[in-house]
């Protein structure tokens, strides 16, 4: 069972915080500069609860991959996913995707998200 300091909130309480942040300010921001949206979360977050910065960018970043993904039928599969592999399966179209750990870092290239996550590392 995970434990928490007296310092430091439990996990799921610093990822509802930001997902209630991501509902009041997401109208704030274009979709495009959802960096600068996470990374006032993640300020957010440090401030509000006085974390460290990785624990805030970890519940920004996971609270913003649910807010994302809140209206989709798609999912990662965890059951079938690995630490190289991502299997993201599609009911709606009766498919699965495959993405390689190559494939991720290569789309977050593209659409200039690679430095969201910047300070996040291991």
């Amino acid at each position: 069972m995970p434990t928490t300091s007296a310092c430091q909130p439990p996990r799921d309480e610093l990822r509802h915080a930001a997902q209630r942040f991501y509902l009041r300010h997401q109208g704030e921001h274009l979709s495009p500069d959802r960096k600068r949206l996470i990374g006032r979360c993640v300020q957010h977050l440090s401030e509000a609860f006085g974390v460290s910065q990785r624990a805030a960018e970890d519940a920004a970043l996971l609270a913003f991959a649910e807010h994302e993904a809140r209206d989709l039928a798609a999912y990662i599969d965890l059951d079938r996913s690995t630490s190289y592999a991502v299997i993201v399966a599609d009911p709606a179209r009766g498919k699965r995707l495959v993405l390689t750990a190559r494939d991720l870092l290569e789309l977050a290239r593209q659409r200039g998200t690679a430095a969201v996550a910047a300070h996040a590392s291991g």
